[in-house]
């Protein structure tokens, strides 16, 4: 998990004067300069859950822009929540601790009132009686499965859910479970301001430009349930070329990271990190349900081989995919070599003809 430290220079909730900030990284001569405003204008949306489980779409948009000493600021209203980003780093800083601490100080999570800030009493059981308990996870889980959901029902629904990854989305469970996607192209051109580096580990992960309306969502739901379950990225930050990875599915299948996976689940996943939609287009395959299973019920899982089976099994795809990728590159860059050397060779032609005379 990266630090979110970013976010303290991007995303500002100001209580006191009810409003949110992000902050797009550009002095007032730069904004003006530059026209961003115009990246203003896009809409976020506020995915809210009802009593029946449902979820619904409010619109939110930026008012309008402030500038302070530091910068100018896109201004919207307020929304009571905190990044998925800094909900993640906060209980992954609470995990670490709880390591260092002897073995009988520790308390299991389902019963620690420090892991859930927020009274219980406002928060509604949706789920059916068979289901899985939720609210007895911490609240980065369930920050998570709320997100999962959430691209869930947009995907069904034709909407378009901003993908912004794990930084441009707040959550909160003030009033029930609710999410604030913030406007995608406010979120990722202010990202892209503060630079190469951090752009790479704040929207690269998680989201593809080359995608765009139910592909986006379907790649970025992909990422975001495969973190969930496995707590690494399937396309981690690096320095390179993203799609280059991903040409060449260049990731762990869940059925190698997790033993006894729900293969069918794991199949719909590993098909929309490959970028393979043409099933879930047709009919999305994802199967909430057992999602929810999978990550609030981890201990029901049954191993489908011995750990060593496992490992072993792993270990033989890892091998072959790194062979499989080595071929592919190998074959990419001689075809380049090839296309190079008939240009060069269609150069030199054209060349000869036009100096040779008649």
């Amino acid at each position: 998990m990266e630090d979110d430290s970013f976010m303290e220079e991007i995303l500002t909730l100001d209580r006191q004067k009810e409003r949110s900030l992000l902050f797009t990284s550009l002095s007032e001569e730069e904004y003006a300069k530059t026209k961003f405003s115009r990246h203003m204008e896009g809409e976020g949306l506020i995915a809210r859950e009802e009593r029946d489980g449902t979820i619904t779409f409010l619109p939110w948009k930026f008012r309008g822009a402030v500038s302070t000493d530091e910068g100018v600021f896109f201004e919207g209203p307020y929304f009571e929540g905190q990044s998925i980003s800094s909900i993640l780093m906060n209980y992954s800083r609470e995990e670490e601790k709880s390591k260092e601490e002897p073995e009988k100080e520790k308390i299991p999570d389902s019963h620690d009132s420090s892991r859930d800030d927020l009274d219980k009493d406002t928060r509604e059981n949706t789920s059916c009686p068979d289901a899985p308990d939720s609210s007895k996870k911490g609240l980065d889980t369930r920050a998570l499965f709320f997100l999962i959901k959430s691209f869930t029902a947009a995907i069904h629904e034709n909407i378009n859910l901003p993908c912004n990854g794990i930084f441009g989305i707040l959550y909160s469970e003030k009033n029930g479970k609710e999410a604030l996607f913030l406007p995608e192209k406010a979120f990722n051109r202010s990202v892209m301001n503060l630079g190469k580096e951090k752009y790479a580990v704040i929207q690269e992960p998680y989201r593809d430009t080359n995608l765009n309306g139910k592909e986006a969502l379907l790649f970025e739901r992909a990422v975001l349930a495969y973190f969930s379950l496995t707590k690494v990225l399937p396309y981690p930050p690096k320095n390179g070329d993203k799609s280059v990875d991903i040409s060449y599915k260049n990731f762990i299948p869940l059925e190698y990271k997790i033993n006894g996976i729900n293969r069918k689940m794991a199949t719909s996943i590993n098909a929309c990190l490959s970028q393979n939609f043409s099933a879930s287009l047709k009919k999305d395959d994802f199967q909430l349900e057992t999602f929810e299973k999978e990550l609030f019920n981890p201990e029901e899982r049954k191993p489908e081989f011995s750990k060593e089976d496992f490992q072993k099994n792993r270990e033989l795809f890892f091998k072959k995919q790194q062979k499989k990728i080595g071929s592919h590159r190998k074959f990419n860059r001689a075809k380049g070599s090839i296309a190079v050397s008939l240009v060069a060779v269609a150069f030199i032609a054209i060349f000869t003809a036009n100096i040779i005379p008649l």
